[in-house]
């Protein structure tokens, strides 16, 4: 008897420490990181939207936008792109007001995006590394109202290998 409690406690030792090494998840391909992104506003009050890291096999982590904002005149959400994948980007005005949009490297100033949009409408686009000059880092999409009236958009960015 006193065999198999000893074995019992060293297998389950075995296992939880197998359990922390290796560290279990619901989902390999993503999961909520403790940073929140933080937006600002034009009023000087933080919207707080919860990024989401990729970690697709082969594609490094990225800190990744996914929410709805809303704000008066102007705002902005940020994310990392940290290379490796096609970033792709798509940003829908859920407002009933028009707003213009720039998609910013946000060290070096690089526009890679800017356009405007009317209420409903939406844009898909996907930059290629190798096409195009996408450093490494963190971006911003900014936005702005020139009347300061109130606007909303879905912002969603994602790494496809």
């Amino acid at each position: 008897m006193m065999f198999r409690k000893k074995s019992l406690y060293h297998a389950t030792i075995i296992l939880l420490v197998t359990l922390v090494v290796v560290g279990c998840s619901p989902s390999k391909d993503k999961f909520v990181e403790e940073a929140p992104i933080l937006i600002d506003t034009e009023e000087k009050e933080l919207i707080v939207i919860d990024s989401i890291t990729d970690k697709k096999e082969g594609v490094t982590s990225s800190s990744m936008a996914d929410g709805t904002i809303t704000m008066n005149g102007e705002g902005n959400i940020g994310f990392t792109y940290s290379g490796g994948a096609f970033l792709q980007v798509h940003i829908k005005n859920t407002g009933a007001t028009e707003f213009e949009y720039k998609i910013k490297h946000m060290d070096d100033e690089l526009v890679i995006q800017q356009g405007t949009l009317i209420p409903a409408e939406s844009i898909d686009n996907t930059f290629d590394e190798s096409l195009t000059d996408l450093p490494k880092g963190d971006y911003g999409v900014l936005f702005n109202q020139s009347t300061g009236a109130e606007m909303s958009a879905y912002v969603k960015t994602e790494l496809n290998p």
